[in-house]
């Protein structure tokens, strides 16, 4: 299944952050960016344009080259650069002749070519009081954390309810494509929200947080799995699932362990609301990258001595 995720780093910390909305606020400052993607050893044309505030409309300056995923579908797409206050824009497209994914960058292009685009807003370090460079739309109060209680369901009756998700989902991504990336609910009544849809599990772990909250009015079933599983993205079998009962909207916390013989990079996930009769009352889909953080602070550093990578505007 086809990927394509932004990272960010700034300067001076040691995590990379996945960019999970095609528009991002950070604090002005030093970062670098790198692209972890399905497409292996492919070129990749990238454009990086950046709009500083001025006089009138302000100045637009533009710069684009060529470049290449690694075979494990790792690209620096800038090093270490000042990004100073304005709206950066990264556009890369992967085409499958020469010059045709150049052409799809430009406004009328082809349609040949797959594109994935970020804005950067930069923000002035006077605008923020805050130490975090970005802001955590998760932070101060939380909802109500239910204890979990004790109630399974068995695993033919699981089995019913992601068979339901899978014909459900069949269906609309043939008629909605652009909605199932960004999750589906099944009813307008419930909903599941997760804190992070762009997760990375670190030595072999991870915990998935999230909340279900119903519209205002909605009788909650006296029972309700939480249900979880991860997807191998290549062959669409299920690797690991897990759940967790729930008796009115509350938040939750999911500790998964990862198999240790994977032989992805990339995960899918999927959250679904349960009845205890298989009904699949709302859906949220995630991803979860294996840490690659050796990996990419490798190549990385490496692309730092590299002069045809630096952001010079002509």
């Amino acid at each position: 299944m086809e990927y394509w995720e932004f990272l960010l780093q700034k300067d001076g910390d040691q995590a990379w952050l996945p960019l999970e909305s095609s528009e991002v606020e950070i604090l002005e400052g030093r970062y670098r960016l790198m692209v972890h993607s399905s497409h292996l050893q492919s070129p990749v044309d990238i454009r990086i344009s950046q709009w500083s505030p001025g006089t009138g409309e302000g100045r637009r300056r533009v710069l684009k080259r060529r470049g290449s995923t690694n075979q494990n579908g790792l690209m620096v797409i800038m090093p270490f650069t000042w990004l100073q206050v304005g709206t950066w824009e990264i556009h890369c497209a992967v085409g499958s002749e020469p010059g045709e994914a150049a052409q799809q960058l430009e406004p009328n292009g082809p349609d040949g070519a797959r594109h994935y685009a970020v804005q950067l807003q930069i923000l002035s370090q006077e605008s923020s009081t805050q130490d975090d460079w970005i802001t955590d739309p998760w932070a101060g109060d939380q909802p109500e954390m239910v204890t979990p209680t004790p109630h399974r369901l068995d695993e033919a009756t699981l089995a019913i309810a992601f068979e339901s998700i899978d014909r459900a989902l069949a269906e609309t991504v043939t008629r909605e494509e652009a909605q199932m990336s960004r999750g589906l609910v099944l009813s307008s009544q419930y909903c599941i929200e997760l804190a992070q849809s762009a997760l990375v599990a670190r030595q072999g772990s991870l915990t998935v947080i999230g909340q279900v909250v119903t519209s205002p009015g909605v009788e909650f079933p006296s029972l309700a799995i939480v249900a979880l599983r991860l997807l191998d993205p290549q062959t669409g079998q299920a690797l690991t699932t897990r759940q967790q009962s729930i008796d009115r909207p509350s938040s939750f916390a999911i500790p998964v362990s990862l198999p240790a013989d994977l032989d992805t990079r990339l995960l899918l996930g999927e959250v679904a609301l349960v009845t205890p009769q298989a009904q699949v009352l709302a859906l949220q889909r995630f991803t979860v990258t294996v840490d690659l953080s050796a990996l990419i602070d490798a190549i990385a550093n490496q692309a730092e001595s590299f002069d045809d990578l630096d952001v010079v505007f002509s």
